[in-house]
């Protein structure tokens, strides 16, 4: 490939990549905001944690996964123990990454292959069970808070940096071509975030009859 072909090549993927950075800032500033709420009840020596989002999935990117792109979900929980006159502690952490993908002929979304979502502006995670060792008496229950943390991306830095590669050479060769913190910030900016704490509550004693 001669010089002036490659840097020709090179402003393409420049130019797709303004292109897409300007779309994702308008996914990123649209109207409505993501938003995460959490609950979190105690029995049985586990936090028992519910974790439900809103708008999480902006109307954009919900089309580009009718377009056949997946979209993937990271899950973050946190169990922290609140410690006076000192740092809190983290006491137990899970991750967890769901994949959202389309039906075929123009049908609605999956979250991870099982679960329909019937309305993708609000989503509901199955309920967390978190085990802390050792075991918390339940007169401490009221030091421990969780902390969830989501995000939700369709693009991913590594696809971008495949479409660049495509582009700028076609061969795989001249892969420096387009800044790989360009096309981290586009990934970044097609990314949809939203977290929340909330205290673990003790589940209330079951009446006698």
């Amino acid at each position: 490939m001669g010089p002036s072909r490659s840097a020709r090549r090179q402003w393409t993927v420049l130019a797709l990549m303004v292109v897409l950075l300007s779309a994702g800032s308008a996914f990123a500033d649209g109207p409505r905001s993501p938003l995460a709420k959490c609950s979190a009840l105690w029995a049985n020596g586990r936090a028992l944690v519910d974790v439900a989002a809103e708008h999480l999935l902006s109307e954009d990117l919900v089309r580009l996964i009718h377009l056949g792109m997946a979209g993937r979900l990271q899950v973050e929980v946190t169990l922290i123990r609140r410690q006076p006159f000192w740092f809190d502690a983290v006491v137990l952490e899970e991750r967890r990454e769901l994949v959202v993908t389309a039906l075929a002929a123009g049908g609605g979304l999956v979250l991870d292959g099982t679960r329909a979502l019937r309305d993708v502006d609000r989503l509901e995670l199955d309920r967390l069970a978190l085990r802390p060792r050792p075991e918390v008496l339940p007169e401490e229950v009221d030091r421990y808070r969780v902390e969830v943390k989501l995000r939700f991306q369709v693009i991913t830095a590594a696809s971008l940096r495949q479409v660049a590669r495509w582009i700028a050479s076609g061969d795989g060769e001249d892969q420096g071509a387009v800044s790989g913190r360009l096309l981290d910030a586009v990934a970044s900016d097609l990314t949809r975030e939203a977290s929340a704490r909330c205290d673990v509550e003790l589940t209330a004693p079951a009446a006698r009859h």
